[in-house]
């Protein structure tokens, strides 16, 4: 598993799903030159847990990476440790929560 994780359309439907209090968008933050990564920025009631986030995306990247079968719970510690922490860039009223690592197929969207 590796910081350069391209997710395609599905692998982004199903985090948005799971993330239905708030917005899942793909992002270009700093220093990324108009690459666009998988983006959060939280609902009302979600602000204080971009956590699920994470842990929705090392989900995803552990079942890619064990051959679409379910991950078990090393699996997902694996997921998370590589996957790191978020880049967050205020956006005025709200923030948003950005793994660069995690680049996106040409023309996925939310």
């Amino acid at each position: 598993m590796g910081r350069d994780d391209v997710f395609n359309q599905a692998q982004f439907d199903q985090i948005a799903e799971a993330m239905s209090d708030g917005e899942v968008r793909s992002y270009s933050g700093r220093a990324m030159y108009g690459e666009q990564c998988i983006g959060y920025v939280p609902g009302r009631y979600a602000q204080g847990r971009p956590d699920l986030f994470a842990v929705q995306i090392a989900m995803v990247l552990a079942r890619a990476h064990n051959g679409g079968e379910e991950p078990d719970v090393y699996d997902l510690m694996d997921a998370l440790d590589e996957l790191g922490p978020a880049s967050v860039d205020s956006m005025g009223m709200s923030s948003i929560y950005y793994y660069p690592g995690i680049q996106l197929e040409e023309g996925v969207s939310g």
